[in-house]
C-alpha cells in the first residue's frame, strides 16, 4: 500500500508577494504612529519637565498627590542678563474642604523665596537674591505659572547642571528648603520658556 502523500498547501508568488505589502503597510502604520506620538504636543511639553516637585501639608513635605499645595517642575532657568523661576503652583482641592461656590479659593500664598547657589561638588555658593515682585496665591484648580510672575533669580553665579537651593516660605505652610537644577536657558527646549513682558517688571524698577 503506498503511503498517503500530505497535501502542503502551495504559496504562489502572488500571495508572497500579497503578504510582504501587508507586512510593510503594518510597519509603516507603526512607524508613523511611533513618529506622532512623539510629536504630539502633549509629549513635548515634558521635555522641559527637568524641575523638581513637592507637595506641602500642614507645614511639611508630604507624599506627591497628597498635599494641600502642590509645587510641580520647579527649576531656575539661567537667561542672557539674569535667571528666573519657572514652574508651577496650584492648591489641592482633596487635601481641605472648600466653598465650592468660590470659584477661587485661596488656600495659601507664597509669600517670599530666599537661597543659594551650589557648586558642582554640592557645596554651597553665594547668596541668591530671589525677587518676588509680588505674593503668589495659590487656589484651588488655578495653577500659576511661576515663569509668568516675573521672579528674578540673581547674586552667585549659577551654573547650568547644577543645583541651586531655595528657601520657599508660604504664610500658612511655613518654609521648605529644597534643591532645583539650574537649566541653561539657551537650550532649544527652553529657549521659549520666558517670562511675559508684563509680569517681569519689578515694581519701583
Amino acid at each position: 500500500m503506498s503511503p498517503v502523500k500530505s497535501r502542503v498547501p502551495r504559496v504562489t508568488s502572488r500571495a508572497r508577494r500579497a503578504a510582504a505589502v501587508v507586512v510593510a503597510a503594518v510597519a509603516m502604520t507603526g512607524l508613523a504612529g511611533c513618529r506622532a506620538g512623539f510629536d504630539a504636543p502633549t509629549l513635548q511639553q515634558y521635555t522641559q519637565a527637568e524641575g523638581i516637585n513637592l507637595d506641602l501639608a500642614d507645614g511639611q513635605v508630604v507624599e506627591q498627590g497628597r498635599g494641600l499645595v502642590k509645587v510641580r517642575n520647579l527649576m531656575v532657568v539661567t537667561g542672557a542678563d539674569s535667571a528666573f523661576l519657572a514652574g508651577s503652583i496650584v492648591a489641592s482641592p482633596s487635601a481641605e474642604p472648600y466653598d465650592v461656590t468660590n470659584t477661587t479659593p485661596v488656600l495659601d500664598t507664597l509669600q517670599s523665596i530666599s537661597g543659594k547657589a551650589l557648586a558642582s561638588d554640592g557645596t554651597a555658593g553665594g547668596s541668591l537674591t530671589v525677587a518676588l515682585p509680588r505674593p503668589v496665591a495659590v487656589a484651588v484648580e488655578q495653577p500659576v505659572r511661576l515663569e509668568d510672575e516675573g521672579i528674578t533669580v540673581r547674586g552667585a553665579s549659577l551654573t547650568p547642571g547644577v543645583d541651586a537651593e531655595l528657601t520657599l516660605t508660604f504664610k500658612d505652610n511655613g518654609k521648605v528648603t529644597t534643591r532645583v537644577p539650574v537649566i541653561d536657558g539657551s537650550k532649544p527646549d527652553f529657549v521659549t520658556l520666558t517670562p511675559t513682558a508684563s509680569a517681569s517688571a519689578t515694581p519701583g524698577a
